[in-house]
């Protein structure tokens, strides 16, 4: 992946948010680094507003600008229903016909430290903080619907490309006739009242790193991370 520039990226953000800003966690340096994208932090010259723009790594695939146009639809629409534990959407580029020439997407930032959780921490109030945070935050998420295929539709497909894989020797652990042995199990589970349920949003990867805690007391600021599963509501 050819790295970016860090010059680029601040003249970006400047043009965005108007005005002077610089590099905060050096990240000019040291961008934060997740499993899709890199992460630059900035901050205005006042200190009244930080932002971060979120580059993914494989910029020139295909569905790279896809996936970064869906994102930012699923983010518009959290704005849009008041969630506000999630990073708001500033505003994004599918393309890289910019001055970074990257796809991105700028997005507020998320003050705090990454959750730590083992054996022995938090403490357990905080751990049912914690638990009754994110509970609360799925439940809100599910405000943000949208149509789509029915249950019927999305589980044979699901299983179909399943068959497709193993007939291609690319399914781990299954083979043709136990997926078509799936596939003749719908019937029998299929509720046809709950068929045009709505699509519902959830996070997908509610893990450590993707939620931002404060000190003290040890309570949820943000979540981060992406958004790219959609469930259906029963």
């Amino acid at each position: 992946m050819e790295d970016l520039d860090p010059t680029a990226i601040r003249t970006l953000v400047e043009n965005l948010i108007g005005g002077p800003c610089h590099f905060i966690h050096d990240t000019n340096r040291t961008p934060f680094r997740g499993g899709h994208c890199a992460v630059y932090a900035l901050e205005d010259e006042e200190h009244s507003r930080r932002l971060c723009l979120r580059i993914p790594h494989n910029r020139t695939c295909c569905h790279t600008a896809l996936h970064l146009e869906d994102g930012a639809r699923i983010r518009r629409h959290i704005d849009a229903a008041g969630i506000d534990l999630f990073q708001p959407l500033i505003t994004y580029d599918h393309t890289t016909e910019n001055l970074i020439k990257a796809p991105y997407l700028a997005l507020g930032w998320a003050d705090g430290k990454p959750l730590r959780w083992s054996d022995a921490f938090p403490a357990t109030e905080d751990r049912k903080s914690v638990i009754r945070a994110v509970a609360n935050v799925s439940l809100d998420l599910l405000r943000v619907q949208q149509p789509g295929k029915t249950a019927l539709e999305w589980i044979t497909s699901k299983i179909d490309r399943k068959i497709t894989r193993a007939r291609s020797n690319k399914l781990r652990g299954g083979t043709v006739a136990e997926c078509e042995d799936q596939k003749q199990l719908i019937p029998k589970y299929w509720m046809p009242d709950l068929d045009n349920a709505p699509h519902v949003l959830v996070h997908g990867d509610i893990s450590e790193n993707n939620i931002i805690v404060g000190n003290d007391p040890l309570a949820v600021q943000r979540y981060t991370g992406s958004f790219n599963r959609r469930r259906r509501s029963s």
